[in-house]
This record gives structure tokens, C-alpha cells and sequence, in this order.
């Protein structure tokens, strides 16, 4: 078979069965060079899709099945990225486990609703500032994950904006 891009005669595992007139390789380049080119696009693109709904089932689904079907496996992969967290960020564990220890100790009593939404739920405790452990907001797991976007969001502009 003969690729019209890099006008080579290749066999026929190089190409998509879809696609006979371009081969794999150049197919791959021009994907690799239309997303260095629009960049910014394709990482709100893969962030959005990374969110929907059906995907993260998906995981939870694959999660469930690894932990089941490979014990060793899931626990080398999710016990190294836990470990990983830990390292990178002891501030934020420290803060967390402060939070937790006064909960168990009845020195903090943990609300009904959540303080941004007023949803009845079992709130999370939400760090504004991680070196001051004991301040905190009680926020559903949505406001929770609302506020750390918008967090990461503008880190993501202000990183932006400082290099260019």
C-alpha cells in the first residue's frame, strides 16, 4: 500500500483499517503537531473530558476490578501515588490529621449542612490556609471540588500570564 503523505510503499500493518491512504506514523505526527500547535485547546479539552461523568464511572468501575482481580497490583499503583502525596505535601496532611484527631476527641463537631450551598450532607472540612490547621469551612464533596478548580484555575493563569 502507498501512503499519500510520505509517499512510501508500506505493508499493511502500518495503516488504520479505516484509513488506507495514510499511514499510521504520519498519521500519529500530524495528531502530535496539531496539538503542540493548539495546546491550550487540548488541555481544557482533556480536563473536561477527564470530568465527565460516564469517565469517571469508568475509573471507579476499573478501580473496583483492579482491587479485586489484582490485590498487588492495585496496591503497588494506589499505595505508591498515596505515598507520593504524602511526601509532596506534609503541610497538608499535617492540617488533616489535626482536623481529624479533633473530631475524635469531641473537641470539634462536625455540622449538618454544608456552609456554602446549605445542602444536608456530611461535610468536608476545607482548608483556606494549610498553616493554620484549625480554620476551616465545612463544604459538601461538589463545593469542596468547586473551590479546588477554581484554586487550580487561577494558579493555572497566573502561571500563564508570568510566562509569557
Amino acid at each position: 500500500m502507498f501512503c499519500k503523505i510520505c509517499n512510501q510503499e508500506k505493508n499493511e500493518d502500518s495503516f488504520y483499517k479505516n484509513d488506507k491512504h495514510h499511514c499510521k506514523e504520519c498519521i500519529k505526527k500530524r495528531v502530535r503537531e496539531n496539538r503542540l500547535k493548539n495546546v491550550e485547546y487540548y488541555r481544557e479539552y482533556d480536563r473536561q473530558r477527564g470530568r465527565a461523568e460516564e469517565r469517571r464511572a469508568k475509573r471507579k468501575e476499573y478501580k473496583e476490578r483492579l482491587r479485586k482481580e489484582n490485590p498487588e497490583k492495585y496496591d503497588k499503583i494506589y499505595h505508591g501515588i498515596r505515598k507520593k502525596f504524602r511526601q509532596n505535601n506534609p503541610e497538608k496532611i499535617r492540617a488533616n490529621g489535626i482536623i481529624n484527631d479533633m473530631l475524635r476527641y469531641g473537641k470539634l463537631e462536625r455540622p449538618n449542612t454544608c456552609s456554602l450551598c446549605g445542602v444536608k450532607c456530611k461535610p468536608q472540612a476545607h482548608h483556606p490556609d494549610y498553616s493554620k490547621p484549625t480554620e476551616i469551612i465545612w463544604v459538601c464533596t461538589k463545593c469542596h471540588a468547586f473551590i479546588h478548580r477554581t484554586i487550580r484555575d487561577e494558579q493555572r493563569k497566573k502561571a500563564q500570564e508570568t510566562s509569557a
